[in-house]
């Protein structure tokens, strides 16, 4: 036996007890009750049912045994509201079928603001939803646009960094040609002094054995 069904079985018990205490008055107030309570119990019976129904064939058996003795029990009751409802004759009982049908009045305005305020509830979310939707769609496209925005910075950022970089390729080239080129000027002027100090060096070789023959 399940926790479940045990907590429901306990209710019901408990409902029943009070509805047999109820019906021994037979005023229209606690026929009232009592008809509230029968429905109550009924619920925790239909619950106790829906428990057995799950259960594996091998051990619902009692369980089955016993929720079908509580539905005994449950419409004796019953039938003992019913007459006391209309009376143990075939005219009914018009102060308390008034009183029921008040009754029954009640609870169907009940249930009608309870679902107009439902209703209500869904409308109000769905706004709020579509409020959130709207926002979020803004959101969407404020961040679409900052980031097309950042994406065309870095395009263009990379567009400049590709030309910085030919930029520095041609200035490298342009310094290894400088230098090239100073370093063949280094080498020319080297020559010409080579040269220079070479013929002064037989001009004076000339001249100094020109005077030794004199």
């Amino acid at each position: 036996m399940t926790e479940i069904f045990k907590s429901f079985e306990k209710d019901f018990i408990e409902l029943l007890i009070e509805c047999r205490k109820t019906i021994a008055k037979s005023d229209i107030d606690s026929l009232l009750k009592l008809k509230s309570d029968l429905a109550q119990a009924e619920k925790y019976l239909k619950q106790m049912e829906i428990e057995v129904s799950m259960m594996p064939i091998t051990t619902k058996g009692s369980l089955l045994a016993k929720t079908k003795r509580y539905r005994k029990e449950w419409q004796e009751l019953d039938n003992r509201l019913q007459w006391e409802k209309y009376g143990s004759s075939s005219k009914p009982n018009k102060d308390l079928l008034i009183e029921f049908s008040n009754v029954n009045d009640l609870v169907h305005d009940q249930k009608l603001a309870k679902v107009q305020n439902l209703a209500l509830d869904q409308r109000s979310r769905l706004e709020n939803g579509k409020k959130v939707a709207l926002e979020t769609e803004g959101i969407a496209i404020d961040t679409m646009t900052s980031l097309k925005a950042q994406r065309d910075v870095i395009a263009n950022s990379t567009t400049g960094a590709r030309e910085i970089s030919r930029d520095l390729g041609k200035s490298n080239n342009l310094i290894n040609t400088m230098q090239r080129r100073s370093i063949a000027n280094k080498l020319i002027m080297f020559g010409i002094i080579f040269l220079l100090i070479a013929t002064i060096g037989v001009v004076v070789y000339e001249k100094f054995n020109r005077d030794k023959s004199v």
